[in-house]
């Protein structure tokens, strides 16, 4: 790659992270999972608006980490794609059965973890969790690169009991013909 394909490559890359961190308004629990040399992802729950009081909706977004990387692998590809690159992220929500949700939260909520860490590490190829409680001023924010931290089990047990309710849910939801969308953010 040149100089120009590398840079253009960052801003992909870059996008794409910044889009899976992001949480939606009425966000309730938001997690993102971002391999250094693959597909990321990020799974969130979000309360339905009011019209519709006791409902949650799911929503998984993945980008596609080999398009977009094809799009700026040699000069000669590059020429076929547009002038401004976006990271090519797929959407699709769900309905979320809300006791489920509850459930887990409760089990967090009996949780300690601590809150500090004595260091903080550089992620160059390993993969970054980002877990979010909460949307705007009242949010609580988690990061880390491969391994947990000490004192932060109860958080990697929450995210992969999440990941199983939400794949699950999912799945049921791809068999009744779910609804799938592709965006792209820039």
């Amino acid at each position: 790659m040149d100089q120009r394909q590398i840079s253009e490559w960052q801003t992909l890359l870059t996008g794409a992270h910044d889009a899976l961190r992001a949480a939606s308004p009425g966000c309730i629990v938001h997690c993102a999972v971002l391999p250094s040399f693959a597909d990321g992802e990020s799974w969130e729950v979000i309360a339905t608006p009011r019209s519709a009081p006791g409902r949650v909706t799911a929503r998984h977004r993945q980008w596609s980490y080999e398009v977009d990387a094809a799009k700026v692998r040699t000069p000669v590809e590059r020429l076929r794609h547009p002038a401004i690159l976006a990271p090519t992220i797929h959407t699709r929500e769900f309905e979320l059965d809300p006791g489920e949700l509850n459930a887990l939260m409760a089990n967090l909520d009996a949780a300690w973890v601590t809150p500090r860490q004595p260091s903080s590490s550089l992620n160059l190829d390993g993969t970054a969790y980002d877990l979010t409680f909460g949307w705007g001023a009242t949010e609580s924010r988690f990061r880390w690169c491969g391994r947990v931290p000490a004192g932060w089990q109860p958080l990697q047990d929450f995210v992969g009991a999440l990941f199983e309710v939400l794949r699950t849910a999912g799945a049921q939801d791809d068999a009744e013909d779910g609804r799938r969308s592709t965006e792209d953010v820039g």
